[in-house]
């Protein structure tokens, strides 16, 4: 996990921020994204949340904290699951206001959320399935961050391997369908 993170100036004018029932609930969001892994995860149950969110508060209570999150799963803020008897949540919007370097932070540890809850809370969260594709890749129960991988890719694919120049000003490929004509 990070250090830190950064918050986006678009949290303060998010509608789905702003529904929160209090200045509390919003804190608890805001204060909860500096927690969460580089997929956008992390432990779901009330008690850790409030724990690692509010360690200092101790007029803030579980049931607050239940309460709170029940309201940002009800706007979409988050996505609630539980494996093998473990709560987690998950942030869809994650990767959309992030900039993460997957190189540079440990891989998430939290099991991701089953594919059909996945669609259900972007549905909720109001992200479209075109500002996913190009943020996200869901395949195989897995939501990974992959932009930067899939322009790397294809940056390197423009290149020739044998003489490492860009394949349209190559000679090679060229010498190499000559050959095979003859």
């Amino acid at each position: 996990m990070a250090k830190g993170r950064l918050i986006y100036i678009k949290i303060s004018m998010s509608e789905q921020v702003n529904q929160l029932p209090n200045d509390t609930a919003r804190l608890l969001y805001t204060w909860l994204l500096v927690h969460l892994d580089v997929e956008g995860r992390f432990y779901g149950d009330a008690q850790r949340v409030r724990s690692r969110v509010f360690p200092c508060r101790s007029d803030i209570q579980n049931g607050q904290v239940e309460q709170y999150l029940g309201a940002m799963e009800d706007l979409g803020l988050i996505g609630r699951y539980e494996i093998r008897g473990q709560k987690f949540l998950w942030v869809p919007k994650w990767g959309l206001f992030q900039t993460l370097r997957s190189d540079r932070e440990a891989a998430s540890s939290i099991p991701p959320p089953p594919n059909d809850m996945v669609e259900e809370v972007l549905s909720r969260s109001g992200v479209s399935p075109e500002e996913l594709r190009v943020k996200y890749k869901i395949r195989e129960g897995k939501l990974s961050i992959n932009k930067e991988k899939i322009e790397r890719q294809k940056y390197l694919e423009s290149f020739c391997i044998k003489c490492n120049k860009m394949k349209d000003l190559c000679e090679c490929e060229k010498e190499t369908e000559e050959g095979e004509e003859r």
